[in-house]
């Protein structure tokens, strides 16, 4: 009983072995779909903050997104807290009016 109980338990190791030999090619799949999904990322890292000043390529004006549009990614957090702080100034206000 006690020699079945171990075989249960190294079954998936074994299975896990047999697996490996006869079909090692399909461990590759996820090493390169991870080294794909790494690449793709770090492209498009680059594409957003690369190049800061913007270079000419064929006749193409190359810049990254965000040096690009700095100045609109600027103003929209600006407006928001301003529009926010003035709000809640507005709110403090007359919350302190209130009599009890």
């Amino acid at each position: 009983m006690h020699a079945k109980r171990d075989f249960e338990t190294l079954l998936p190791f074994v299975l896990f072995a047999h697996f490996i030999k006869m079909n090692y090619w399909l461990l590759l799949i996820p090493v390169i779909s991870a080294f794909i999904g790494w690449f793709t990322n770090w492209v498009a890292i680059k594409m957003l903050f690369h190049p800061r000043q913007p270079k000419k390529f064929l006749g193409l004006d190359l810049h990254g997104i965000f040096p690009k549009r700095q100045q609109v990614f600027a103003e929209k957090p600006g407006k928001l807290v301003s529009v926010n702080c003035f709000l809640l100034k507005i709110s403090w206000n007359r919350l302190s009016n209130l009599k009890p």
